[in-house]
């Protein structure tokens, strides 16, 4: 065989791999529960399914644990960027059990996307359960879940998971022991909103591994040590931290390297702040950032990420002058866009 040739047929044989290797799988199907489909629970539709394959939940309560039980399937919401489809897709624990438990060997092609977890009881993890899961837990709110009790401390509402932790709405939960919202995450933590959780050590984040990015973590509690965080070695960046509790420590307890973040009371740490952040505040869960506030233009740029909690695109241009390390990415959740007065609807929930 000539060496063009040969050069010719490798061409062809890898193309034919590589469209393969990205081609969606042929036999992938799409699942519907709901009133008046083929399943009627979540769990009814994940034993039917096989890897690759997408559950598509329509609005209702299910009251059951939601097990992925190691298959690496998509289960969302008819529409995850609607918070009205959001509130009225509730996978509901009952106050008697996880909302939701993965085996621990999903990759990151298996996600949860667009629930309401409430009512959930655990000792490690209410809410999710994750034993080490990759798995990626997107666009859900998350909110009046329990973990551990006085007699049996527990850790999280969201425990131990791997995957991407992104733009979810997690508020008034209460663990008694460690991470008021999340504990033993080893994945990215970025454009999520923590507030109003309560715990023992770490009210908002505790013993996270991984990039902690653009969050707004704030008004939540610690009975000991980190009301917003404790225990975190993941590079934290981007981070609004403020108007935590504790009887010390109240912002950060032990928080590794943290960087062009805004924390009440000030942190070591290039591009840090501490100053009042200007919020909305139109409701108690509205961080979204006024004209006026110093979070604007302020952060450092993150590879990879481009949008926010919204949707929104990150950076967005903010102010003419440069500030933070001149990325344009703004500090929290939020970035802000100049000119648009919409309502955030995610955040005038409660």
């Amino acid at each position: 065989m000539s060496s063009q040739l040969s050069k010719n047929v490798l061409f062809v044989t890898l193309s034919m791999l590589i469209a393969a290797a990205l081609a969606p799988d042929a036999d992938a199907a799409t699942l519907f529960v709901g009133p008046s489909r083929a399943h009627l629970t979540i769990n009814s539709a994940i034993a039917a399914a096989s890897n690759g394959d997408t559950i598509i939940v329509y609005p209702g309560a299910y009251p059951e644990t939601v097990r992925f039980n190691n298959k690496n399937i998509v289960i969302e919401s008819i529409d995850p960027n609607s918070v009205a489809v959001v509130l009225d897709t509730l996978i509901d624990g009952e106050n008697l059990r996880p909302c939701v438990e993965f085996g621990g060997s999903e990759t990151g092609s298996a996600l949860l996307r667009g629930f309401t977890l409430r009512g959930g009881r655990g000792t490690n993890g209410s809410a999710i359960v994750g034993n080490g899961t990759q798995a990626r837990i997107e666009r859900n709110i998350i909110h009046m879940n329990q973990t551990g009790t006085a007699q049996s401390p527990g850790n999280g509402t969201i425990w131990n998971c791997a995957g991407v932790i992104d733009s979810n709405l997690i508020f008034d939960n209460v663990v008694i022991g460690s991470g008021g919202a999340i504990v033993f995450a080893s994945g990215p933590i970025r454009n999520n909103i923590i507030a109003y959780n309560s715990a023992t050590i770490g009210g908002g984040l505790a013993s996270c591994y991984g990039p902690i990015q653009n969050n707004s973590i704030f008004n939540n509690t610690a009975s000991e040590r980190g009301g917003g965080m404790a225990d975190v070695s993941g590079q934290v960046v981007n981070q609004l931290v403020w108007n935590n509790e504790a009887p010390t420590h109240p912002q950060i307890s032990n928080g590794g390297q943290v960087i062009y973040s805004l924390v009440q009371g000030g942190h070591p740490g290039a591009g840090n702040l501490n100053q009042d952040p200007r919020l909305m505040l139109t409701t108690r869960l509205d961080c979204r950032p006024t004209p006026a506030s110093p979070l604007i233009d302020a952060g450092a740029l993150v590879p990879g990420l481009t949008f926010d909690f919204k949707r929104d695109p990150r950076p967005t241009l903010g102010y003419r002058e440069p500030r933070g390390d001149g990325s344009r990415y703004d500090i929290g959740a939020y970035e802000f866009i100049p000119g648009r007065s919409s309502v955030a609807s995610w955040t005038l929930y409660r």
